[in-house]
């Protein structure tokens, strides 16, 4: 394990449980150095705050510990000293409702499922939905600090993209669907945000805009349809179109400096079958099956509405679909707001995939 930062003005920004949380996982990493089982897999000591929290049948989960998990979990705080700086001039959240509490840290940790697979730090869900009790009011301080500097730290910002292929015959690039393998301690804070944000922006969102709505339905009718598809929907957001129509939304500002936090300076890989890419830096549109994704598309698209009553623009996250009202054959305005949907998508940086694009 890496040691931890000498500078004591580096950790100056950080939470006194996130120091004690840092020399744990020291002490955590001497502990597995000298295991008292003739096992060879690590094997805590049994008084272990942490360890008397995790199932004796799980601590020698076969691949990997559930215990090497746990120290990764706990290295985090250490890692994120490096990326927290010196507060800059920003708009602190100071909202209690804003305020991430243990209690839902925990009950978010909690809802994990095990089976997902790990980020790039090998963090797995069931870890931290093992050890919520001990991990929630540590990472609760830490998700409230990114908030209050409106910044995501860098070690939360690496994925592993999965090409996953979307048909079994490969004929190009465009037949694999890139999935970004992230931290799943960053997807739990992101959790959290999709909640604050989905309550905050509902009162001005779309009505036709059906993605996050409960109980929202809508009823056939003889109609004519166009169904429209997107090329590369997500990666294709401008980070400052999408800022300022969350602003009309009344996200707070602190909340739009994180989300831009969030969006920038992202590290991905791309890794297909044995061989990966070298990393690299992004800074443009939204991960791929990320927790904030669909939401904040959904949010990017909410002023594209028809202006004609007897058309209606239907969406859902990333799906749009128009549909016209034909009387008596009647059907210009239909095509008319076909045309304005195409020069929506060209001043927002959408392009219309036409091989998605079907008319009924």
């Amino acid at each position: 394990m890496a040691a931890l930062p000498d500078p004591v003005h580096k950790m100056a920004a950080i939470p006194k449980s996130v120091h004690k949380m840092a020399a744990l996982s020291e002490s955590l990493a001497k502990m597995a150095a000298t295991p008292k089982s003739h096992h060879s897999k690590i094997n805590l000591s049994e008084s272990h705050p942490i360890m008397s929290a995790i199932p004796k049948a799980s601590r020698v989960m076969a691949d990997p510990p559930l215990s090497s998990q746990v120290r990764a979990a706990l290295a985090v705080p250490s890692q994120v000293t490096a990326v927290f700086p010196e507060p800059r001039q920003v708009t602190a959240v100071t909202s209690e409702s804003s305020q991430i509490r243990k209690a839902d840290m925990r009950q978010v940790f909690r809802k994990n499922k095990r089976r997902k697979a790990p980020g790039p730090d090998g963090v797995t869900p069931a870890c931290l939905k093992t050890c919520a009790d001990q991990l929630a009011p540590i990472f609760s301080q830490i998700f409230n600090r990114s908030l209050e500097l409106c910044e995501v730290p860098s070690c939360f910002k690496h994925s592993t993209i999965i090409l996953v292929p979307k048909k079994h015959k490969i004929t190009g690039l465009n037949d694999y669907r890139p999935v970004a393998l992230m931290s799943v301690i960053i997807k739990t804070f992101e959790k959290l945000v999709l909640a604050y944000l989905k309550d905050i922006t509902r009162p001005l969102v779309d009505p036709l805009q059906f993605a996050y709505r409960a109980n929202s339905i809508w009823i056939n009718q003889e109609v004519r349809i166009l169904s429209v598809g997107f090329s590369l929907a997500f990666n294709t957001i401008i980070l400052n179109l999408l800022l300022l129509k969350l602003t009309k939304l009344s996200v707070p500002t602190s909340i739009c400096q994180w989300i831009t936090s969030f969006l920038t300076d992202k590290q991905q890989l791309v890794k297909l079958g044995k061989f990966s890419s070298t990393t690299c830096t992004i800074s443009t549109g939204a991960p791929q099956v990320c927790v904030l994704s669909l939401l904040l598309f959904s949010r990017y698209t909410n002023d594209c509405t028809s202006k004609d009553t007897s058309v209606k623009l239907l969406k859902f996250a990333d799906d749009t679909t128009v549909i016209g009202l034909i009387q008596d054959g009647e059907e210009s305005a239909y095509r008319q707001e076909i045309k304005e949907l195409a020069v929506w998508c060209s001043h927002n940086n959408l392009e219309l995939n036409m091989l998605k694009t079907v008319e009924m």
